[in-house]
């Protein structure tokens, strides 16, 4: 359930708008039976009513329903459109439907449900020859270095004359939502690489822990400061949303995930990375950056549970003075 301001944020989203926009028109037959799941202020619904739809069922849990049954009203889609309020899993359709939409990608690609999602959408009420939009999601990786102030750069482990060496370590242990416009400093380290993919045709609902990884060989030299990860998605065949052209974030609503290095690390050409990250159900992680350098190989491990960054070890620490 978003707020107000994110559902804003997506409609302001031209990028987002625009590729779905033009994958509805191209697919969406004139009389075909559309949903919507999760369809916030229901501007994809509307695009399926506009490209022809005879009926689209507009799926959403959030309040913000009513301002799409509103917006329905006014611009007089209510015939056309049937809301449907409550949780997709939960919801018992009429009739199977041609074309499924669902834009439930979370800045980690899968951490909005979308597999559950579509898997109980195709097993229940899409036709057997039905159409998934988007069809296909990955999850792609890129090590980088940032050249002037990383994200966490300003907790020290001496502040005002206090040791806060314990803020640092917490801090190297979070996981960053970063907006495209503050990776304008970010250097990319190497190409991206794929973490993970899911073909929403074939897709199983996701099993926790879910561990994901990828290899990368330096192609620019600097200091390594961690990875950031970012959704790919493939409406249809000829029709991407892709966050990341030419080694340059997209302007999109989406945010980065960037998962720090514990350390700077100086990386010169040629050498190697792997980078392993575990999900859990409640979206904590666990990562690994594993770096070879001039022929040694270190690991930097980090811990961060569900969005904060585990207090064991300075319980432990408090436990033996």
């Amino acid at each position: 359930m978003f707020p107000l301001h994110t559902h804003l944020m997506m409609l302001e989203d031209q990028v987002r708008m625009q590729a779905f926009r033009q994958a509805i028109f191209e697919t969406v037959q004139r009389g075909a039976v559309v949903a919507d799941i999760g369809t916030g202020t229901g501007i994809l619904a509307y695009f399926a009513a506009q490209a022809g739809a005879s009926r689209v069922y507009a799926i959403e849990s959030g309040p913000i329903i009513e301002a799409a049954r509103k917006t329905a009203d006014e611009n007089g889609y209510w015939e056309c459109i049937r809301f449907m309020q409550g949780n997709s899993l939960e919801v018992d359709f009429p009739e199977r439907v041609d074309v499924l939409i669902t834009e439930t990608v979370g800045c980690f690609g899968i951490d909005e449900g979308i597999m559950e999602v579509v898997h109980d959408a195709r097993e229940r009420f899409l036709k057997d020859d039905g159409i998934i939009i988007p069809q296909s999601l990955a999850l792609m990786a890129m090590p980088v270095s940032f050249e002037k102030q990383h994200p966490y750069a300003f907790l020290r482990e001496s502040f005002f004359g206090l040791n806060t060496s314990h803020l640092a370590e917490l801090a190297a242990n979070t996981v960053y939502s970063l907006k495209s416009a503050n990776l304008g400093q970010m250097c990319l380290m190497a190409q991206p690489g794929q973490l993970f993919e899911a073909d929403l045709y074939k897709c199983e609902p996701a099993v926790y822990p879910l561990k994901i990884n990828s290899e990368f060989r330096i192609e620019r030299a600097g200091d390594f400061d961690g990875v950031v990860v970012f959704p790919q998605i493939a409406l249809t065949d000829d029709i991407d949303i892709l966050l990341v052209q030419n080694g340059k974030p997209a302007p999109t609503h989406w945010e980065f995930t960037f998962f720090p290095n514990r350390k700077k690390v100086g990386l010169s050409i040629a050498d190697h990375l792997e980078f392993a990250v575990t999900l859990t159900e409640k979206n904590g992680f666990v990562w690994e950056n594993r770096v070879t350098h001039n022929g040694k190989t270190n690991t930097f491990s980090h811990l961060s549970l569900f969005g904060s960054p585990s207090l064991t070890h300075l319980k432990q620490d408090m436990s033996e003075e």
